[in-house]
């Protein structure tokens, strides 16, 4: 698994990421599915659009998050 830091700039996870040239399947794009999971390792985030993907407490669905601080994740 790689790490990466993000940035709180109002946009999503998936959206930084392929501003990074990081491509990372996003599946339904809104919270469904959850093929677009990510690893949460430090920061805080939060969810443009109720989330029904079935995640672990550690995952993040990339799709629908923002982070509001640094954030740390891995793919």
């Amino acid at each position: 698994m790689k790490e990466f830091n993000l940035i709180a700039n109002n946009e999503t996870i998936h959206q930084q990421l392929v501003a990074e040239v990081i491509y990372l399947s996003i599946g339904c794009g809104e919270g469904i599915c959850g093929q677009c999971k990510v690893k949460h390792k430090e920061g805080e985030f939060k969810y443009n659009r109720d989330v029904i993907a079935c995640l672990y407490d550690d995952e993040i669905a990339s799709c629908c998050a923002i982070p509001m601080s640094n954030l740390k994740i891995s793919i």
